[in-house]
């Protein structure tokens, strides 16, 4: 991605839903940031996901999106 702009226009391609929780519209929020998902096991090594969270701006409820599937990075 060249741009924080480049960032949001893929991003917003993809949703093409309205909220599952509260039947808000299309418009989620999101930042530019890929976040870390990881797992946890004792004594094991984490496996971590890289992550696009999409936010609800009226209920709050967040999906997350894998950024290397989106081509992210």
């Amino acid at each position: 991605m060249n741009t924080k702009d480049d960032f949001l226009r893929l991003i917003k391609s993809k949703v093409q839903c309205s909220c599952p929780l509260c039947g808000s519209g299309k418009d989620w929020f999101t930042t530019s940031e890929i976040m870390s998902l990881s797992s946890y096991k004792q004594g094991a090594v984490a496996t971590c996901i890289p992550v696009v969270p999409l936010s609800c701006p009226n209920c709050g409820y967040t999906i997350l999106l894998n950024a290397d599937i989106l081509g992210l990075i």
